[in-house]
């Protein structure tokens, strides 16, 4: 996509989450680039099967905006926001002030929808019937289930209760009108004909309680909308409480855990602590745990809340609880609503020593540019535990290394099955082996072994993975495979 925008003379503003602002110099740039990127998404659809099959909306806006830095908001980025949520599947809406400057014989675009300023918008989401669907939490589980990775529905309805314990009625409600794409408190009480002030002070109560992120530059704030996961459940590492830990649990088990890591692009990534252990191979930057901390200028340390609430239902583990970090802008809001703390480069590495001494694999999110880093235990971490349900780990998690053992050297000591946090090593005849389709390349099992007889290899050329340039690539591709539209149905 940002290929197709730059070759029509446009540029990315921001791509947070599943969703990308772009702004173009005239109308009929806009609109040409949207035909084409509709046409490739169409061609693509017709190689696959039905139920793998997405389609996107766009909205396009002729308006003015406010430049500031290297960020647009406004009124015409707010409508562009509605347009986007009024257009059918595969289809443009564009706005009234839009024609007499462009139209198009394409069928893509065929019967535009066009929407003014002042037209209402629809009030209630739908369900594939077409009909009213009055249930808040329902609808505000849909929406989730549509942003990254999910949130699925079970027999038991736990995901409800869980929504309920979380949200009240007003604060779903006004969810399902936001964007991921960070907005002024005062452009949304503009777009939905609210207080401002009022508006204000929900969104900072809603950000306060983890469901949307703060984003502070100079003297504006804005804020968006968050997934479940990344997001509203790790923000709720300081608001647990044994109910809600138990119902989170029983999540996991019955209906989550078994689709979180179940995609072909992964959320998290299992990677080296450093290079060292890796020696005779290259490391790409994005592949190391200790170049990753070192290029950050903002770092904070958290709490892991697969750790915090598996120890509230009496589970957890005997490993440190103070382990997750956060960079940069994500870094300041983990701070701010005291989640977390600043750390230094020194005591960050002392927190990576600590633990791979624990035992801990690093999984940084999937991205080249990394928002953050888990350091994750087979037994309470949701990542590795979705793991260990896969039937082939090491492709889940599309690690570009794996261990090795070298039969002559091995002792037989053991060492390394306690170290291994996904079960994939056995000892046969006094001997360590290692299954390959468990093996996820993380290196815990080759930094203590004193017979020197375990090494990582580098996986063949073919078979190495690349991860997205970003973490909203990350989120486009998993909803492609989760055949999910990136933005609600309607919202008003």
């Amino acid at each position: 996509m940002g290929e197709l925008i730059q070759q029509h003379r446009g540029r990315v503003i921001d791509s947070p989450g599943d969703n990308i602002l772009a702004e173009f110099g005239s109308v009929v740039d806009a609109v040409q680039c949207s035909v084409a990127a509709q046409n490739e998404f169409k061609a693509r659809n017709a190689e696959l099967p039905e139920n793998r099959r997405m389609e996107f909306r766009i909205g396009v806006n002729l308006g003015g905006v406010i430049e500031e830095e290297d960020r647009i908001y406004g009124d015409g980025v707010n409508i562009a926001a509605r347009l986007e949520g009024l257009a059918e599947g595969g289809g443009i809406c564009i706005s009234k002030t839009n024609q007499g400057f462009y139209s198009h014989p394409d069928p893509v675009y065929a019967e535009p929808k066009f929407l003014s300023e002042k037209e209402p918008g629809k009030k209630w989401n739908s369900n594939k019937e077409g009909k009213p669907m009055g249930n808040v939490y329902e609808r505000l589980r849909q929406r989730l289930d549509e942003l990254a990775t999910g949130y699925p529905a079970t027999q038991s309805g736990v995901e409800i209760r869980i929504l309920k314990r979380l949200f009240t009625e007003a604060e779903a409600e006004f969810f399902l009108k936001l964007s991921p794409l960070p907005e002024a408190p005062e452009h949304v009480a503009g777009r939905l004909g609210l207080e401002p002030g009022e508006t204000a002070a929900l969104m900072e109560r809603m950000a306060v309680k983890g469901f949307l992120f703060r984003l502070r530059k100079g003297n504006t704030v804005r804020y968006g909308a968050v997934p479940f996961l990344v997001g509203i459940l790790e923000h709720q590492v300081n608001r647990l409480f044994p109910e809600l830990a138990l119902e989170l649990n029983e999540y996991f088990e019955t209906g989550f855990g078994k689709t979180v890591q179940s995609f072909k692009t992964p959320v998290m990534r299992s990677i080296p602590i450093n290079r060292q252990i890796a020696v005779k191979w290259p490391i790409a930057p994005y592949e190391d745990v200790l170049e990753i901390l070192n290029s950050q200028e903002v770092i904070a340390l958290a709490p892991c809340i697969c750790r915090t609430w598996m120890k509230m239902v009496d589970k957890g583990c005997d490993k440190p609880v103070e382990t997750c970090f956060i960079f940069g802008q994500y870094g300041h809001y983990y701070v701010e609503n005291k989640m977390g703390r600043y750390v230094s480069k020194e005591e960050t590495c002392e927190v990576v020593k600590r633990n791979e001494e624990a035992g801990l694999v690093m999984q940084p999110f999937n991205s080249q540019k990394v928002g953050g880093m888990c350091s994750c235990c087979g037994d309470c971490c949701g990542m590795l535990r979705s793991l260990k349900k896969q039937p082939s780990p090491a492709k889940a998690v599309q690690s570009n290394y794996f261990a090795e053992v070298d039969q002559e050297a091995c002792a037989g000591c053991e060492t390394c099955l306690e170290r291994c946090q996904m079960e994939a090593i056995r000892i046969v005849d006094d001997k360590a082996v290692i299954n390959l389709e468990r093996c996820i390349g993380c290196g815990l099992c080759v930094t203590t072994c004193t017979a020197g007889a375990l090494q990582l290899q580098k996986k063949p050329e073919d078979q190495l993975y690349q991860p997205p340039q970003s973490g909203a690539e990350t989120y486009m591709r998993i909803a492609l495979e989760r055949g999910k539209n990136l933005m609600p149905q309607s919202r008003r």
